[in-house]
């Protein structure tokens, strides 16, 4: 099996492989390029500036671990496809865990006010 003819002269050849690398790679890219923004308008909507901003910090913190401890453990031990693998799982458990949390913490009933008294 043939993913990428290696007949090819030096141009069509890289075309190929920044296509193949766009239809495997870009969907989880934008997948988990989205996570943060949604999460983020969410809390906006639901809790205080404190809570925006502790996401945010957590977010930096995030960004910066998950490079190192991405190209110093996750990669060496597991290779690339079980890494990406092994952070969309990630990804799916903190979304849950914070679902979660933001649904407890919110009330769903409206408080009524009397405004006659």
């Amino acid at each position: 099996m043939n993913i990428l003819p290696y007949e090819l002269s030096p141009l069509p050849y890289l075309m190929e492989v920044i296509q193949l690398g766009t239809l495997a790679i870009c969907p989880m890219l934008l997948a988990s390029g989205l996570v943060f923004p949604l999460l983020l308008r969410r809390a906006a909507a639901i809790e205080s500036g404190r809570q925006v901003g502790v996401l945010l910090a957590w977010n930096g913190l995030g960004g910066w671990l998950g490079a190192e401890l991405g190209q110093a453990v996750l990669a060496p031990l597991f290779g690339l496809w079980q890494s990406v693998v092994a952070v969309a799982a990630g990804y799916a458990v903190l979304c849950v865990i914070y679902d979660l949390r933001i649904t407890r913490r919110s009330d769903p009933s409206p408080q009524v006010v009397n405004r006659m008294s």
